[in-house]
């Protein structure tokens, strides 16, 4: 039987260490432990679901939980790729839970920044109509739950 030598063994044990890292991230992955391949970004979700809404130049999204950490929000973070005005946007908040400038989402500069003080996990919803004149043509909704960001969207945009 011939010896196939150092260098085969070297590859198997490297080839063995990948394919065993590789169904670590998976698993982890499942388990939602770690979020390797798919990090989270709410400006780039609310954007995708607002581009969503201004191509068919109605309606509004499904809400989506999404985990806040502590930054800054503004409508120009969230309107980049879409043929809109900052003025068209605006964000809304009518969850007293969560919203307010004591609390852990403050909304600035006529409602088009989102300070984000705290964690926190809410429920986003982006509804618009494009034909709207009497303000902001798209808004963007928080709340801890997913009937309120509804509500708080059709509210703020659709006149509802």
């Amino acid at each position: 039987m011939a010896n196939r030598g150092q260098a085969f063994e070297t590859m198997m044990l490297v080839i063995s260490v990948i394919v065993a890292l590789a169904i670590l991230g998976v698993l982890l992955q499942i388990l939602g432990i770690v979020k390797i391949f798919n990090p989270s970004d709410p400006a780039a979700t609310m954007s995708q679901d607002l581009k969503k809404v201004q191509t068919k130049g109605y309606g509004i999204e499904v809400p989506r939980k999404l985990t806040l950490s502590k930054s800054i929000i503004d409508v120009k973070g969230v309107i980049t790729d879409i043929p809109i005005l900052e003025d068209d946007v605006k964000f809304v908040c009518d969850d007293d839970a969560i919203c307010g400038s004591d609390k852990a989402i403050s909304l600035e500069k006529d409602d088009k920044r989102v300070v984000i003080k705290n964690n926190v996990e809410v429920f986003v919803a982006v509804c618009g109509d494009a034909s709207n004149d009497n303000g902001a043509k798209y808004c963007v909704a928080f709340s801890r739950t997913e009937t309120g960001a509804t509500e708080s969207c059709d509210k703020g945009c659709l006149g509802g």
